[in-house]
């Protein structure tokens, strides 16, 4: 936990940051990419009449020996081809979704800092020491990598296999960029001389 003593300030301001910047990304480039159902009232009628527990649902429910079938491949060509999310009833706690995020982000940039730490620090006499004067320009370059990996790199498999669509990955790309980029000017500016 060395590593956490020594950059325990870049974390907290990374998290800090990204935290907000999230936020301000969200309503910016992410709430006008949801839309209403056409029938939107007649679909949660039908869900409602056999409510399905909170969970991960797929229209038409398909597993991987299904598709050779000829009733549910035309299933699938009729259409429509739907992953759905169904959440638990009631108003959704923002105030739990924000604090949930923020220790996301905190973990993140621990995880950050873990890497970061000891891909740049050194080994003497079986101690870790903390490498100092690590230029500004490097330390970013490797921050930035690993926390855009961090953001971005799970949000790709749900375009590839969920349908997401590709345009809503391009805004994930967005955010990832900019969390990266401020994490990595935290951790660099912050880094210990």
């Amino acid at each position: 936990m060395l590593f956490f003593q020594e950059l325990w300030a870049p974390i907290i301001a990374s998290a800090c940051t990204v935290f907000v910047l999230a936020i301000l990304l969200r309503r910016a480039l992410h709430e006008p990419e949801w839309r209403q159902l056409p029938q939107h009232e007649a679909v949660k009628q039908a869900l409602r009449l056999v409510p399905p527990t909170p969970g991960l649902y797929m229209l038409p429910h398909t597993i991987g020996q299904d598709l050779g079938r000829a009733d549910m491949r035309a299933s699938l060509e009729q259409g429509p081809l739907a992953y759905i999310t169904i959440a638990q009833n009631g108003v959704p706690s923002s105030s739990g979704r924000l604090v949930v995020s923020f220790f996301a982000y905190l973990a993140v940039s621990t995880v950050v800092a873990y890497a970061t730490w000891h891909g740049f620090s050194t080994l003497n006499s079986g101690i870790r020491h903390m490498p100092l004067g690590i230029p500004f320009a490097h330390v970013m370059r490797v921050v930035f990598a690993i926390t855009g990996l961090a953001y971005a790199g799970a949000a790709v498999h749900e375009s590839v296999w969920f349908g997401r669509p590709w345009t809503s990955f391009l805004r994930t790309l967005v955010d990832a960029a900019l969390y990266a980029l401020a994490t990595a000017v935290i951790f660099a500016w912050f880094w210990p001389d």
